[in-house]
């Protein structure tokens, strides 16, 4: 079913639909366009914000994936552009059929009628969780998938490059600010369990880790709907500052553990698969939200490689933006 809630009017100005509102960099980006003189037609995936329900300038749509009326409903909004984030979960599920209405309700979404360009939020695992350095945004795709969710990531790309004419897709890294990371609490969950630091792989703790500030994502959004000039692309959105796996550990250790001292311990690669696979299997099986223990197969792999990709298409739109906001000011 589809639910205007407080039926509130934009009033002529420039419209907007945010799918995935609700999350770390949804509401994050809803904040950036009402500050910019949008009204924002926001549909949630999970829980709806208080900031969402009090802001003068938003539209709350309860929408379910499977109700084709929503997708009717929505052909009556006279949209700018519409933004699709898909959930926050650094750590993938393997429900199928969660991934399948995502996917579905993309494909849905995208032929909603809007005058701009639909940009879609991805992320660099869909090239691989492997060592790369500087790799720019023509790598190839993944062709053996981890799980499901990197598999749909990638299927949704390529629908979209194929599909639509003006599309813009940003793939990021970890998003962060500076209270908060999409895997700080899975680093907290593991360092309470552990007495040592652990690093597995030939990096030892000195690999990088690729995070994306939210403000500067929200920001490439922003400039990527306000520009004619930007359309078609596919852009990595990653922070200039090279953070290791160490330091963020220590980062984490420091915040939570302040008194407690952590030895480092480097291990193989392999040392580490069989305690990943069983965390792994086992969270399956019993079909547990969170996993049974750290670090799972795909945490593992993800810590043990240096997703060190290049930022200068993100770099160029960052800049090019400061500069013309400064230039309207």
């Amino acid at each position: 079913m589809f639910v205007q809630n407080g039926q509130k009017k934009s009033e002529n100005k420039k419209t907007i639909l945010i799918i995935g509102a609700d999350g770390f960099l949804g509401l994050n980006t809803v904040k950036a366009f009402i500050e910019n003189g949008y009204f924002v037609y926001a549909v949630v995936n999970d829980g709806i914000p208080k900031y969402l329900v009090d802001s003068i300038n938003v539209e709350i749509l309860d929408t379910n994936f499977k109700d084709k009326n929503s997708y009717k409903c929505l052909k009556t909004l006279n949209l700018d552009s519409v933004i699709h984030i898909p959930p926050d979960e650094f750590e993938p599920k393997d429900d199928e059929e969660t991934e399948k209405a995502h996917f579905k309700s993309l494909k849905k979404f995208s032929k909603v009628p809007f005058k701009n360009k639909i940009i879609h939020i991805s992320s660099v695992d869909v090239c691989g969780i492997k060592d790369f350095i500087n790799e720019y945004e023509n790598c190839p795709y993944e062709k053996k998938p981890v799980n499901l969710h990197q598999k749909y990531k990638i299927k949704a790309e390529k629908y979209i490059r194929k599909k639509l004419e003006n599309h813009i897709i940003l793939r990021t890294g970890i998003l962060r600010n500076k209270n908060y990371s999409t895997i700080e609490q899975k680093v907290k969950k593991f360092l309470k369990l552990s007495p040592y630091i652990m690093h597995f792989g030939k990096w030892n703790g000195a690999n990088r880790l690729l995070f994306s500030d939210v403000k500067n994502v929200s920001d490439v959004i922003l400039a990527c709907v306000l520009s004619d000039e930007i359309k078609n692309k596919v852009i990595n959105v990653s922070d200039k500052k090279f953070t290791s796996v160490d330091e963020y550990y220590s980062e984490i250790a420091l915040k939570y553990f302040p008194k407690k001292r952590f030895k480092r311990i480097f291990l193989p690669l392999f040392a580490g698969k069989l305690a990943g696979w069983v965390s792994t299997f086992i969270s399956k099986c019993l079909d547990l939200r969170h996993p049974l223990f750290e670090p799972t197969l795909y945490f593992l792999y993800f810590m043990s490689s240096s997703m060190d990709f290049s930022n200068k298409k993100c770099d160029e739109i960052l800049n090019n933006f400061k500069l013309q906001k400064e230039v309207s000011l």
